[in-house]
């Protein structure tokens, strides 16, 4: 009697494994390049010509996915809307037509979208303030705001700006290293949060202020999107080099969250220096980095570039 017990719950896990498997979908990336499919607030990077499954995509459904790829030599995102039949789904060129926006319309949407968050600073009846750095590490203020372009050294003070009393908050680039022993390969953000009260005229940020954002290391693969080689000059991948739409070999330790890091690399033959700026969220096992990732773009022969 246990046997046959044993068989029937086998054969049921056996059915409900079978019907699990035909109700997620196989999609395949038919771009020459990865491509990255989202949906219901999940996503996955595709290899190009790689099939994969796709646990957030039901068969028999309409798929509604934002994606992304570059494509002649552009970063394309764009919407697919399509009726799955049986549990195959692929995505490439074809799609791209007359669905892709420009990365400057992209980018154009999401400034209006977060617009109203960027200054909500209080308001009232104002004073001089400055800030003063006690910490070990020098930090620079990256977020727009009344703090913005404040960098100092430990031990500095900044000079006064005029804030109103209530609650403010700042992103900072942070050296990690001793201010006295700086490598310049040791970076990370932190928010730094504070009130300011009636008649308080200086701000102390601690040791405590500019913990890090995230501090859990992950093992991950990293892929480069450039159409060019790029070289790391700065934290644990710095001297490290990748070439144009290929991988890192082996797996990289990176941070849960954001991450910055600082890359070289020749664009028509120019040298430039800029940072690449991405989240990695729990459970990623590939992070692909790309042109959209760009920020604090020089040339190395000095000046800012609009490249």
């Amino acid at each position: 009697m246990k046997t046959m017990k044993r068989i029937a719950m086998l054969a049921l896990s056996v059915l409900l494994i079978t019907i699990s498997a035909q109700a997620q979908v196989y999609l395949t990336n038919t771009f020459d390049a990865a491509l990255e499919v989202g949906a219901q607030g999940k996503k996955t990077v595709l290899n190009p010509g790689q099939e994969a499954l796709i646990h957030f995509i039901d068969a028999g459904s309409t798929a509604k996915l934002f994606c992304r790829v570059e494509h002649d030599g552009k970063i394309k995102s764009f919407k697919v809307e399509k009726k799955i039949e049986g549990n195959k789904l692929a995505i490439g060129p074809s799609d791209l037509t007359g669905n892709d926006k420009p990365q400057s319309e992209i980018a154009k949407t999401v400034n209006e979208e977060y617009a109203p968050y960027e200054a909500q600073v209080p308001t009232g009846q104002k004073q001089l303030v400055n800030i003063k750095n006690t910490s070990k590490n020098r930090f620079s203020v990256q977020s727009n705001g009344p703090f913005k372009g404040i960098s100092l050294a430990s031990g500095d003070e900044s000079a006064n700006i005029e804030l109103a009393p209530g609650l403010y908050q700042f992103t900072a680039l942070v050296d990690r290293d001793n201010d006295s022993s700086s490598t310049g390969r040791n970076f990370s953000q932190a928010v730094i949060k504070f009130i300011l009260v009636q008649d308080q005229h200086q701000v102390v940020i601690t040791e405590n202020n500019i913990s890090e954002i995230s501090d859990d290391m992950v093992k991950i693969k990293v892929r480069s999107s450039f159409p060019h080689k790029i070289v790391f000059v700065g934290t644990t991948l710095g001297g490290r080099a990748i070439k144009d739409n290929s991988f890192l070999r082996g797996k990289a330790d990176l941070k849960i969250g954001f991450n910055s890091l600082s890359i070289q690399f020749f664009q028509q033959g120019i040298k430039y220096q800029a940072d690449v700026e991405f989240i990695i969220a729990e459970g990623e096992r590939v992070i692909t980095l790309g042109r959209n990732n760009l920020r604090n773009i020089i040339k190395i022969e000095g000046g800012y570039s609009t490249f």
